[in-house]
This record gives structure tokens, sequence and C-alpha cells, in this order.
């Protein structure tokens, strides 16, 4: 009998009736004009959901841009960054992030230059390293690291080029490159609702 309410129903005696087609007249319109009409906001819940408030108010994601002529400080390096966003994570109690950037932290103060650590020799693993810590953050769906680390990654590797001849430059895979841009994004439409922007 269900059989046949889906097709169209029974009538008065029990027989089965064919089904009707469904009118789409004034009162009806289609799908197009609905859309039309209505209008339709789509949020990045996945990306909200996982982005820590508090991390997010207390990283640090590229230097103070020096005046032309200026030495570099020594807190507007990459390491130093780095350094600074591990301590934001320990103080949440993420340790998993605090070695995450430790470990970029060492990465990067291979390829700054010698007004900053020390040393100006580009190291050739750099972008090895960091390539291999995005990854490890993109499949635990960490958008915020990922974010973060790229926005760091990508300075400190501008501010190597500037500041030595001879540092080392950074530069991930492409399909890497595209997977960190999305994080970015969403991460930046994330702050940008928090107003913390600047």
């Amino acid at each position: 009998m269900d059989e046949y309410d889906e097709l169209g129903g029974l009538d008065a005696v029990g027989r089965p009736q064919p089904a009707k087609k469904r009118e789409t007249g004034k009162g009806f319109g289609s799908m197009r004009d609905e859309a039309e009409r209505g209008e339709m906001t789509l949020w990045d819940l996945a990306a909200h959901q996982e982005i820590d408030r508090r991390l997010a108010g207390s990283y640090l994601l590229a230097p103070r841009r020096p005046r032309p002529g200026a030495p570099v400080q020594a807190g507007s390096c990459g390491s130093a960054l780095c350094a600074h966003n591990g301590a934001a994570a320990l103080e949440c109690g993420r340790r998993d992030v605090w070695r995450v950037w430790m470990a970029a932290a060492c990465a990067l103060r291979a390829i700054e230059p010698a007004s900053c650590v020390g040393s100006a020799a580009g190291y050739p693993l750099t972008s090895r390293v960091l390539g291999a810590l995005l990854q490890e953050r993109l499949a635990r769906r960490d958008v915020q690291t990922v974010a973060a680390l790229s926005c760091v990654a990508l300075s400190a590797g501008a501010s190597a080029r500037r500041g030595a001849a001879r540092a080392g430059k950074i530069s991930l895979p492409p399909a890497l490159g595209g997977a960190c841009k999305r994080c970015r994004d969403a991460y930046a439409r994330v702050l940008a609702r928090w107003s913390l922007l600047l």
C-alpha cells in the first residue's frame, strides 16, 4: 500500500491512482526566480570552530615595517615572531602548536640576515621543514596554525631576501601554497569578523 501512496495515492475504493504532475503556474516560482529574490550567506563554520580567539588576539603574523635605511630590529625576525607565537600557544595550553612554532623558529633562524641572529648563510632545508610542518597541520585541519605560520614564513622569506644577498628563499610546493592561501583567506575573514585585523 505504501508504494501506491508514493506513486499517486489511492482512490476512495482503494485502487491505485496515477501520480499527478506538479503545477508551476503563477503561484509557484521557479528556483531561478526564488534565487534572484533571496540572499544567501555562506559561513566557513569549520574554520570558525577551529580558531581560538585567544590565540588569534595574541599572534603576530608579520614584523612591523622598518623605515627605509633603518637597521633590522631583533624582534622583527621570523624566528622571533615564531617564538612569540609559540609562547602565546603555550599560555593557552596548546603544547602541540608550541612545538610547531619552535620548530619553525629553528628553521627560520637559518635564513635570517646577520644583523638579526649572527649568520647570513641560507639553510637549504628551511623550505622543507616549513613545508612538512604546514602539511602536518593541514592534515589535522588546523586552519589557524597553517594561516599564521604561512604568513610568518612568507614575510620572513621576503625580509631575508631584502636583508642579505646570500639568504635563503622560502618556496612551498604549488599545491601546498594553494591550501595555505585558502587557510589564510578563511582566517582573515574570521579575524575581520572579530575586529582583530589591523
